[in-house]
């Protein structure tokens, strides 16, 4: 929140006598003083116990969760108190008996992967006291782990043309920022919504990197159909890259007897890059792939 910030004393706190709990007192006295605000510290020894203290006493306290006191501290706090844990987590988290920090530390890793995915086991090793996440500087951009689009239909989708331009409108989205960022794919994830608001997910590598629409468009298209089959409606996708590494570190292996391919990819790296230039002078909706283009004879174009 703009109200909220980190502050790693690890390697500095001798330099204000040593005791953590002290120099929170400090700050909080002085921030009360100079700007009469009141402020609430949590001193723990990662950054999501930090953030559940100082939430733990409002509006004007010190709490500290160390590594002696955590497990007494945390556990019996409602799951809801955890960093990341929102009301939709909560939810589906009652639904399985889990309604206290404790009680997510002590579910099965495997269990919380298959409800949640990566969050799953993300939320179980916060609740377990691992978080090792740095405090990163506010000047410090942190690294792009994978650029995705997704959008709710204005209609369900139930043909394949439909899903098609659906795609192609996610995948050009997600290149153009890849191309942007200077940034290159190892794998693209689908994520298909129905009208029940269940998701399904799939996701499968590049043979080579990549950042063009192309690419990105037939393997999603490719995993759509793993997921799903006309005419079941679908509210919502999602397309996302992931695997990023940046250009410098993107290479194909190329088969010396095999080259055909390559004069295809060239051209549609210079055609892709004219349209990106198009773009920057013109706007983002100056030009545009004819399968991402809505059809005019339909009387409800996708967006």
């Amino acid at each position: 929140g703009i109200d909220e910030s980190w502050l790693d004393v690890t390697h500095t706190l001798h330099l204000f006598g040593g005791d953590a709990a002290a120099l929170a007192d400090i700050l909080r006295g002085r921030i009360k003083k100079e700007l009469g605000l009141t402020l609430s510290v949590g001193v723990s020894f990662n950054k999501v116990f930090a953030k559940l203290g100082s939430d733990y006493k409002k509006p004007d306290a010190t709490t500290v969760i160390s590594r002696e006191n955590w497990r007494s501290l945390v556990w019996p706090l409602p799951v809801g108190d955890l960093l990341y844990v929102g009301g939709a987590a909560r939810k589906l988290l009652r639904q399985y008996g889990v309604e206290t920090i404790g009680q997510l530390a002590s579910c099965r890793r495997e269990m919380l992967e298959t409800l949640m995915g990566k969050m799953g086991i993300q939320l179980h090793e916060y609740a377990n006291g691992l978080d090792r996440e740095r405090v990163r500087s506010r000047r410090e951009a942190e690294p792009v782990k994978s650029v995705g689009n997704s959008t709710t239909f204005p209609q369900n989708l139930t043909t394949t043309r439909e899903v098609r331009q659906g795609i192609a409108v996610l995948a050009d989205s997600v290149a153009t920022r890849l191309r942007r960022l200077g940034l290159y794919a190892g794998g693209v994830q689908v994520t298909v919504r129905d009208p029940a608001f269940h998701d399904r997910s799939r996701q499968r590598q590049f043979a080579a990197p990549t950042h063009l629409i192309r690419d990105l468009t037939e393997s999603a298209m490719a995993l759509t159909g793993e997921l799903w089959q006309p005419p079941a409606p679908i509210r919502a996708l999602a397309v996302t890259a992931i695997h990023l590494s940046p250009e410098d570190a993107a290479y194909e292996q190329v088969d010396l007897f095999s080259t055909d391919s390559l004069p295809k990819k060239e051209r549609q790296e210079k055609l892709e890059a004219a349209m990106d230039r198009i773009r920057g002078k013109f706007g983002p909706d100056a030009i545009a792939f004819g399968a991402s283009r809505p059809d005019k004879q339909e009387e409800d174009p996708l967006p």
